[in-house]
């Protein structure tokens, strides 16, 4: 009884890896989640498709313009007190 078993129903039509409450992983959109032990589920009811027209996304107009060289630095700047972990999180922004 040190084990809890998850049951996942997934599409990989969907191929954004991610789900509900945070389960992620799989290759493709989980739909439902099963955890039986624990008396929960989780199962999409419906899944839109919807793609934005190019007339709906406007571009802002306020607002400074930056640089690559602005950005690293005002991160940089900003999570300093966080150490390396500081680090790791730059080098994931820079992926």
């Amino acid at each position: 009884m040190d084990s809890i078993f998850v049951i996942a129903f997934y599409t990989d039509a969907i191929i954004t890896n991610g789900g509900p409450e945070g389960f992620n992983g799989l290759p493709g959109m989980i739909l439902g989640i099963v955890m039986p032990r624990l008396n929960i589920t989780y199962f999409a009811t419906n899944v839109e498709n919807y793609l934005a027209n190019e007339d709906e996304v406007i571009a802002p107009t306020k607002g400074d313009k930056n640089n690559y060289a602005t950005l690293e630095t005002d991160l940089s700047s900003s999570l300093k007190q966080w150490g390396n972990i500081a680090q790791r999180m730059l080098w994931y922004v820079n992926i």
